[in-house]
């Protein structure tokens, strides 16, 4: 769920979840700043969404849509298109503008129907100027004090999750407001949501009056089910699996788990903990020169705190949070701090074992729940509704090195009404989607 974004020449890959934050290129122009502290981050990101981005006004504001592969409007006398396809990619705090150019989502076996697709845009990253600036401040601080061993203070009454992301009423008003302009009273809508996203859109379907699809693609855990403390263990699992893979087995995570407790140092001015460290390699991706920065980083955590020269693990942590100046962070990893407050409560009623009970697990999952703890969990917003009769399908990956697929079931159980469909080797953070209207997830249109 965190707000890495990529590019690929056909696809668009996103960091959700645990991962987004890790290896977050700040986009050119904006999201990071060099002023003082002071003056917080959220004015300095501009990111323009161009002429793929069409705003919906809606309550005396707007809500903007990125266009996938789709006409912004419905030409005079053309016909309405059979699909209107909403695709949430996640996060939080990933802007889709950044990467719309490579958004990829086909509809298999649909040579004879029409789709028009349109991807919603977080609003910090299209409305950021409305933030208040004692909400930001006030999550920064908790944020950095996450680092240290004393006591949270958590950003409360300074924050609205609604200056950050639109809620499930407004965006489902927007999505009825949008089909007016490009669909028909035939036209079928679907809403595909991807880990994070998925919750996101469950919360919109029930508020939704139009019928529609749910298709719920590798997603976090149901905001009624899940908890904070849930993706905690299972970020912190997969981590250990991955190490496994890379060799580093029961000594070697006893001995990260002692690193990551003392980790504390400075590089320029900037202070380095464990916290920081577990951000950086939980957002780091499979692959041969990944795997080969990981090694590196584990190396350098286990490297005593007076003998540092240069620290990968240092560059990858400031990378992770878009650390700027000696303390502050990023506006779309303060966004995904956010995000996940008014989505989850800290703790919740389905928190799974890490198997054997690990102490590098442990230990990993504790930092992340300082981490999450730097606003108030409610789940704000509307984020806990559910829709009543939805259908569609759920889209299991057994392979989510970030996700369990109990987690990614708990939909099956609050939404009975979907079906699941199992595939395996799916990378967490693609937006790779291949619907068939003939399968479980989307029906055929009407005729």
């Amino acid at each position: 769920m965190w707000s890495s974004i990529r590019h690929s020449r056909n696809i668009l890959i996103v960091g959700l979840l645990a991962s987004a934050v890790g290896a977050c290129e700040p986009p050119s122009g904006g999201g990071t700043s060099t002023k003082p502290p002071t003056d917080p981050p959220a004015k300095d990101y501009q990111v323009e969404c161009g002429d793929r981005c069409l705003e919906v006004p809606i309550d005396g504001t707007s809500v903007q849509f990125v266009r996938i592969d789709a006409e912004q409007a419905r030409p005079e006398g053309e016909m309405a298109p059979d699909f209107l396809t909403i695709l949430d990619i996640g996060g939080p705090g990933a802007d889709v503008a950044l990467a719309a150019e490579g958004a990829h989502l086909t509809y298999a076996g649909v040579a004879n129907h029409s789709n028009a697709v349109f991807a919603i845009r977080e609003r910090w990253a299209s409305h950021s100027e409305t933030i208040s600036n004692g909400c930001i401040q006030a999550v920064n601080s908790a944020a950095v004090k996450a680092r240290a061993s004393g006591p949270l203070s958590p950003a409360g009454a300074e924050c609205d999750s609604a200056e950050w992301f639109d809620t499930p009423d407004r965006m489902a008003d927007a999505i009825e407001a949008l089909l007016a302009m490009v669909g028909d009273e035939k036209t079928q809508v679907v809403l595909v949501g991807r880990s994070f996203g998925a919750a996101r859109l469950a919360a919109t379907a029930a508020s939704m009056a139009r019928p529609n699809h749910l298709v719920l693609v590798g997603p976090a855990p149901s905001t009624s089910s899940g908890s904070v403390r849930d993706l905690a263990r299972s970020m912190s699992s997969g981590l250990a699996n991955r190490l496994v893979v890379l060799g580093c087995v029961e000594a070697c995570q006893l001995d990260l788990a002692d690193a990551l407790e003392h980790m504390r140092f400075e590089v320029d001015g900037r202070e380095v903990a464990g916290l920081d460290a577990v951000v950086a390699l939980v957002g780091m991706r499979p692959g041969a020169a990944e795997d080969a920065l990981v090694k590196s980083m584990l190396a350098d955590v286990q490297t005593p705190n007076d003998e540092r020269g240069d620290s990968v693990i240092a560059q990858q942590a400031f990378l992770a949070e878009q650390r700027f100046g000696d303390k502050d962070l990023g506006l779309a990893v303060l966004a995904h701090l956010m995000g996940v407050c008014s989505g989850y409560q800290l703790e919740g009623k389905n928190a799974e074992v890490p198997a054997g009970d690990s102490r590098f697990v442990s230990t990993a999952e504790q930092l992340l729940l300082r981490w999450y703890s730097a606003c108030r969990h409610s789940a704000a917003g509307g984020m806990n509704l559910l829709p009543t009769g939805a259908s569609g399908c759920v889209i299991i990956n057994p392979d989510d090195p970030l996700l369990t697929p109990s987690l990614q079931r708990t939909w099956l159980t609050d939404l009975p009404g979907l079906v699941e469909v199992e595939r395996a080797n799916v990378v967490h953070d693609s937006i790779r989607i291949e619907l068939d209207p003939n399968g479980p997830c989307v029906t055929k249109p009407a005729p």
